[in-house]
């Protein structure tokens, strides 16, 4: 018995067409903002688009080419495509560790900033403290009254 492909070309082509046409668009993308994004977080998504690109036309064949009447080409398009397929996941993973160690780097030097902001804030206080708790201790440290009108001079000379 002799079996055809299981999924009909005319079906699987266009589709494939439109996943390499929207995976290219997000490489495109990814490469644009590639300044706003951390390099290794853009390399490993680019490698993962290629790969994804190429997986593909190979799930393309794979369904809709390959046949189990010819054993050989079935099994190794179908060993290509789950290869390609763990190579994926397997950067997915990668990607994921990198947020992850992104993310805690950014935490810490969050933490950083906000320990040299409080330490700054203290030493502004305590400048500010040690400014309104000076207080002339002599008479001679002593600033001058000001008069502000005649009224003050003669209430002096009154008593």
């Amino acid at each position: 018995m002799n079996a055809g492909p299981a999924i009909p070309i005319w079906f699987t082509a266009p589709l494939a067409m439109i996943v390499l046409l929207i995976l290219a668009g997000h490489l495109t993308a990814l490469r644009s903002a590639a300044h706003d994004l951390p390099v290794s977080r853009v390399r490993i998504r680019a490698v993962n688009n290629v790969v994804l690109m190429i997986l593909t036309p190979m799930l393309v064949f794979a369904f809709s080419v390959a046949t189990p009447g010819g054993p050989r080409v079935f099994a190794l398009t179908w060993f290509v495509c789950i290869g390609l397929l763990f190579i994926s996941l397997v950067l997915a993973g990668i990607d994921m560790v990198n947020s992850y160690r992104i993310a805690r780097s950014a935490r810490a030097e969050l933490r950083e900033e906000l320990v040299r902001a409080r330490s700054a804030i203290a030493e502004m206080q305590r400048e500010r403290y040690a400014a309104q708790t000076m207080r002339p201790t002599s008479p001679d440290d002593e600033q001058p009254e000001l008069r502000l009108t005649d009224k003050h001079e003669e209430r002096n000379r009154d008593d």
